[in-house]
């Protein structure tokens, strides 16, 4: 999230569809892979979205799997030529109390794209086990 000691627990999600992909729940599958995999890593107790531009499906998304909206920063970023706003969402991924990791938290690289592929193409939107 930050590139400070003190933030070393807090990790922010970046997902991006391709236009001609949205609205096909790749998105969503997307953001549960990622919280999965999140819960499962003892170095992220802490998830922070950062949605420009008011991308009213991605805050959505992120609601329905648990974000909560913390806050708005106005006007902080300039795109197409207007200013937008940064809203942002977090997420505890596991209990902020407990055993701790001593190690630096590094931050993986997502799914490879054939696991994409692997969760489109299932029946139910589901990787198989």
């Amino acid at each position: 999230f930050r590139n400070k000691s003190g933030y070393k627990f807090s990790f922010e999600n970046s997902i991006y569809v391709e236009f001609k992909n949205m609205g096909m729940g790749i998105g969503n599958l997307l953001l549960k892979e990622l919280i999965k995999k999140s819960s499962k890593n003892k170095n992220i107790k802490t998830i922070i979205a950062v949605i420009g531009n008011n991308s009213t499906q991605s805050i959505k998304i992120h609601k329905k799997n648990g974000f909560k909206k913390i806050g708005i920063l106005k006007k902080i970023g300039f795109k197409n030529n207007k200013w937008i706003d940064s809203i942002f969402l977090q997420k505890r991924s596991l209990p902020l109390l407990g055993r701790i990791s001593r190690g630096p938290a590094r931050a993986q690289p997502f799914a490879p794209l054939e696991t994409l592929f692997a969760v489109l193409s299932s029946p139910h939107g589901q990787l198989a086990r």
